[in-house]
């Protein structure tokens, strides 16, 4: 049963789509929307200055049964499109959807049943849900067998999980943790921000079935290399990875970030005095030789 009755009232559920000339797989994301059990969303996409049609096809769009909102911006790269995404939402809820992945069925639906355990907990930021591949098949590892409180930060970095996920974000407290946004630069890590949320909060990891597929397909950020993503963006990686350092994840990621920053640092143009200022000493002490090394490696094998 399709459940329209907050269809002319404020929807519960901002479903945003960033989007850079993939028209192409778009309708599939249009249509997985359709197939909600329930409609109470709207769908706000954020055209980072796509010239394959995507305009003319978000207009054929219009009859949805939901709120449809488009607008178009001069390309910004991920980062911006999120923070607009964030300005134009007047919704309690923020899915970001990425227009190469779909929902299930049971998505909003189930976000509705599991938002009244959270939305009066001022120390609970966001619903956390399970996500697929094509096949269905879990994307990465995840420890939790049962719904887990615990912070995007505790997440990853002291229970290991590295399984993909979607999250659910209270609007108002994503609009106080934005994308990181430098001049020059189109992408950083969603870390950032997921981080800065968890100094003050935690989520509602939910053990239930998933609600979100997921596909890498290539010309995705997925699907760029890790090395040349560094390269184009350096500083909000590198202040990403700074921001982690400080926050003092667990042995082995200390040790990959440490090594990761020294050995990018040049491509951002920070000086090993600035760097130093940056970052706890233990990430000195752990990163500066082995980074600077790979970093070198790096440099001749360019030639």
């Amino acid at each position: 049963m399709i459940n329209t009755e907050l269809h002319n009232s404020k929807p519960l559920v901002t479903v945003f789509t960033p989007t850079f000339n993939r028209a192409g797989y778009l309708r599939r994301l249009y249509d997985s929307l359709l197939a909600q059990s329930s409609y109470n969303f709207e769908w706000l996409v954020i055209d980072d200055g796509s010239s394959d049609g995507t305009d003319d096809l978000i207009r054929e769009f219009k009859g949805a049964p939901f709120a449809v909102r488009y607008y178009f911006y001069e390309n910004g790269g991920l980062n911006r499109a999120i923070n607009r995404g964030l300005d134009h939402t007047e919704t309690e809820l923020f899915l970001k959807l990425d227009s190469d992945d779909y929902l299930l069925p049971n998505a909003i639906e189930a976000i509705e049943r599991e938002y009244p355990r959270i939305k009066d907990n001022d120390k609970v930021c966001a619903l956390v849900f399970r996500i697929v591949d094509a096949k269905g098949k879990p994307i990465g590892e995840n420890t939790f067998s049962e719904d887990t409180f615990c912070s995007f930060f505790e997440n990853t970095f002291k229970y290991g999980n590295t399984g993909d996920r979607i999250e659910v974000v209270k609007s108002a407290i994503h609009k106080k943790c934005r994308a990181l946004e430098i001049e020059g630069e189109k992408y950083a890590p969603d870390l950032y921000f997921f981080c800065a949320m968890s100094e003050k909060y935690k989520a509602l990891y939910v053990a239930s079935p998933p609600i979100y597929v997921r596909e890498y397909l290539e010309g995705g950020m997925t699907k760029t290399s890790y090395f040349e993503t560094i390269k184009k963006n350096p500083k909000g990686h590198l202040l990403c990875f700074a921001q982690i350092l400080n926050m003092g994840p667990d042995f082995r990621s200390y040790l990959n970030f440490s090594v990761s920053y020294f050995r990018f640092r040049r491509f951002g143009g920070y000086s090993l005095v600035e760097s130093v200022k940056l970052l706890p000493f233990k990430a000195v002490l752990f990163g500066l030789l082995l980074g600077e090394i790979r970093s070198f490696i790096d440099v001749i094998t360019a030639r």
